[in-house]
């Protein structure tokens, strides 16, 4: 059996396999949110090869190379599928942990610099921005609790 078709075996075992619970499920969409650039197979495919706690960043052996990191000898890749449509040839990515080099922050956050530009960006001050955020917050709020208690009239069923 070649490599694409065993890597389809483990896709088709594990679309069955993240359907069975919500603890499965909620694990592919914790590794979802974490590697939010990788499409919704290759998130299943990573899923598969790699336990939730332990898919935090990952890339491509090109990529961490790019970034001076380097992939760590015996490291165990996940095996996906990039891009289908352009290029539908199976590749590994390898988590952070299993890279090593410089020591640079890969990822963002909103402190900071950050959320300076970024409220600057919006013409706002930082206590519109909380005020705007809380009132969002709260009209989503007050939306599902009338949604909740807002009884249907039988005939609309």
């Amino acid at each position: 059996m070649g490599v694409d078709m065993k890597v389809k075996a483990i896709y088709d075992s594990e679309i069955g396999n993240i359907t069975r619970s919500e603890k499965n499920w909620k694990d592919v969409l914790k590794v979802a949110g974490q590697l939010y650039r990788y499409e919704f197979d290759n998130i299943v495919m990573v899923t598969a090869q790699r336990p939730p706690e332990k898919s935090t960043l990952m890339a491509d052996y090109d990529t961490w190379k790019k970034v001076g990191r380097y992939v760590k000898r015996g490291a165990k890749g996940c095996a996906i599928f990039p891009s289908r449509a352009l290029n539908p040839r199976m590749r590994y990515i390898f988590d952070i942990s299993d890279t090593g080099g410089k020591n640079v922050k890969l990822t963002w956050d909103l402190e900071g610099e950050n959320l300076k530009d970024y409220v600057s960006a919006k013409g706002m001050t930082p206590q519109e921005t909380a005020d705007e955020d809380r009132m969002v917050t709260q009209a989503e709020y007050g939306a599902e609790i009338e949604a909740e208690t807002t009884e249907k009239d039988p005939s609309e069923l």
